[in-house]
């Protein structure tokens, strides 16, 4: 396949594939957890806003709301930054027991969603602050480059530009179905939205027999009695003589409400009742119609609380040790809220398509509002490690120090005072022996006793 044709291909793949993550309502909504946070942080939120706008105060976190989107429409080769991709394949099987979660140096892999995560933040991160961190149990492997970036022009690969797609990525690694394969991330996957009944009268049964002789005149009393989704409910429901309304195969298509108590003169209204089913796939329920039904965000303090918790137990770890947790816990939903409930409504097996519930609905928008609120608590949690970062490479160029809360005062203290017993000495012996060299006057060093003048 030539280049040209084979860019055209692949862009045509990516176009039928892309995808918005949580969409413009998701992102917006994760978007204003974070910029909630950050108000309580003016003096960071000033850098922070530098570093994406160029400007301290240039603009929101919320004006990028679609741009993710858009980037991704106008280079379709970026869509897949957005799904995490390894080998072998994550499954729910032993999920909980094997928990692996990696970046690896494969074809095409280093262009993942988990990879992209620890290439972008380690572009910003401060080598020397990294080292103050605890070891990680699982090193993670950082890719040299992003392939799916190549495709974008120069001028729209600045910092800005990169810092942008580490906070889309972020939200992205909050929505589940983009860390499992499976289902080809469930879009394969069809669940039942919607049933609708349609009901026909029918004037002749299958083997052709007029049933006008047996239909009551009074239409609309029929109608009203036959037409609802219970099935004449509140009447008995006829098993007619197949030898005289016709075939039986014909009356598992057509049902007749036995009418009592005089209603429709003790006559049978004869109706077919027709079903459809309106189904979506389940990526898209998670995409676009959950997002629209998101309930209001919590009360600012309320945010405020649960971040500070929260945060207590982030700082303690290298942002792409918490990439890898935060991939953890998010790919867990899928087999713990997703597949779990849908696999134990089909008594073990997973029906395509699935009939989905209310209750399963409303329990998956209660746990996508959950993670789209953590998502912005994390973005926020990142961004302000990101501009103690910026602060802690400027120190180090002037050679300055500064505190990091990784770092105990006690433990430099202790190096500092050991650097200063044995360098001062050695000093102050050195200064002494030049300046005597100075005079003439070939001196011991360390001897530092002053001779007598006559």
């Amino acid at each position: 396949m030539r280049p040209i044709a084979a860019r055209i291909w692949w862009s045509a793949a990516c176009l039928i594939c892309m995808s918005e993550a949580w969409g413009p309502k998701g992102h917006d909504r994760i978007a204003r957890v974070a910029e909630r946070l950050l108000h309580q942080h003016g003096k960071e939120k000033r850098k922070i806003h530098e570093m994406l706008f160029g400007f301290p105060m240039a603009g929101h976190l919320v004006s990028l709301t679609t741009w993710e989107e858009n980037m991704t429409k106008n280079y379709p080769e970026t869509n897949a930054l957005h799904w995490h991709k390894q080998i072998p394949e994550l499954e729910c099987i032993d999920f909980n027991n094997r928990r692996h979660i990696r970046c690896e140096d494969e074809e095409g892999a280093d262009s993942s969603l988990f990879c992209a995560l620890v290439f972008l933040f380690n572009h910003f991160a401060h080598g020397a602050l990294l080292q103050a961190y605890p070891e990680m149990q699982e090193p993670v492997h950082i890719p040299r480059e992003l392939r799916a970036l190549a495709a974008v022009p120069k001028n729209q690969r600045h910092k800005k530009h990169l810092l942008r797609w580490l906070i889309a990525l972020l939200g992205d690694l909050h929505q589940p179905l983009h860390w499992f394969q499976e289902h080809n991330y469930a879009r394969d996957m069809e669940v039942a939205t919607k049933v609708n009944y349609t009901y026909e009268s029918l004037q002749d049964d299958c083997a052709g027999n007029d049933l006008n002789q047996y239909r009551d005149t009074n239409t609309a009393a029929c109608e009203a009695i036959c037409n609802n989704d219970n099935n004449c409910a509140g009447f008995t429901f006829s098993t007619q003589d197949p030898a005289r309304f016709g075939s039986a195969g014909c009356l598992t298509k057509s049902k007749a409400c036995s009418v009592q108590a005089g209603t429709c003169n003790n006559k049978f209204c004869f109706w077919k009742k027709s079903k459809t089913t309106e189904t979506a796939n389940l990526l898209d329920i998670w995409e676009s119609q959950i997002p629209s039904k998101f309930p209001d965000l919590p009360n600012e303090s309320v945010i405020q609380q649960q971040y500070h918790t929260n945060q207590l137990v982030w700082k303690h770890k290298r942002p792409t040790e918490l990439f890898r947790d935060w991939a953890k816990e998010v790919a867990s939903v899928v087999c713990d809220e997703i597949y779990g409930p849908m696999r134990e409504a089909g008594g073990g097996i997973i029906h395509n398509p699935h009939a989905m519930t209310q209750d399963l609905y409303d329990r998956w928008a209660l746990v996508a509002a959950n993670l789209t609120e953590i998502a912005g608590q994390r973005i926020a949690f990142i961004l302000l490690d990101l501009a103690e970062h910026r602060e802690h490479q400027l120190a180090h160029a002037l050679w300055r120090g500064r505190r990091h809360h990784t770092r105990h005062w006690a433990s430099d203290l202790q190096k500092n005072l050991l650097i200063c017993v044995l360098t001062l000495p050695l000093l102050l012996g050195c200064l002494r022996f030049f300046q005597e060299k100075s005079l003439g006057n070939k001196v011991w060093p360390f001897d530092m006793t002053e001779e007598k003048v006559m």
